[in-house]
């Protein structure tokens, strides 16, 4: 295997995908903590109610 002179997909772009996926994770962190969840509000019963009757 040469390991002098051949150019390889590494060589081209260098870390430039690690960062991105870096960069991915700190955006993807920093929206997850300005944004935290919120349960959904509880929703109503459809069961009849007993005492309208």
């Amino acid at each position: 295997m040469p390991t002098h002179g051949v150019t390889t997909i590494y060589d081209r772009i260098g870390d430039a995908f690690a960062w991105l996926c870096l960069t991915g994770v700190v955006v993807l962190t920093i929206t997850a903590l300005a944004r935290p969840w919120r349960p959904t509000p509880a929703t109503t019963s459809t069961a009849p109610d007993p005492s309208a009757a």
